[in-house]
């Protein structure tokens, strides 16, 4: 499966990388030149197995030698007949859920006032 990417503006000088996910596996991450090819197809070698209908297909696209997502998308996985595809997951999907409250706790004392 192909996966066209396309870089806008000033990227990291360093580039960058992307690697899918679907369901429990994890492609490797691949370098990706925003200089010198700032159009790409992506190429997903999925097993065969792994795309199975309703299954998640996420693609994230980082900055090099980082963990820092630059861009991310997500698909379902149907099945039409004997066809199987993708269709985009509803915009401000995230699978990683909501940030955590990074605000430490404070628990009152007996007597304290809130």
């Amino acid at each position: 499966m192909d996966i066209p990417l396309r870089a806008y503006g000033n990227g990291p000088d360093s580039g960058a990388e992307y690697h899918y996910r679907i369901g429990t596996f994890t492609g490797r991450r691949v370098s990706w030149s925003l200089t010198d090819d700032p159009e790409i197809a992506a190429r997903l070698r999925i097993p065969e197995e792994k795309f199975r209908h309703d299954e998640e297909l996420f693609i994230e696209v980082f900055a090099k030698g980082t963990k820092a997502v630059l861009w991310q998308k997500s698909w379902r996985v149907i099945r039409r007949g004997e066809i199987l595809g993708v269709e985009p997951l509803e915009p401000g999907f995230d699978y990683r859920g909501p940030e955590p409250d990074r605000r430490p706790k404070r628990y009152r004392t007996q007597g304290e006032r809130p």
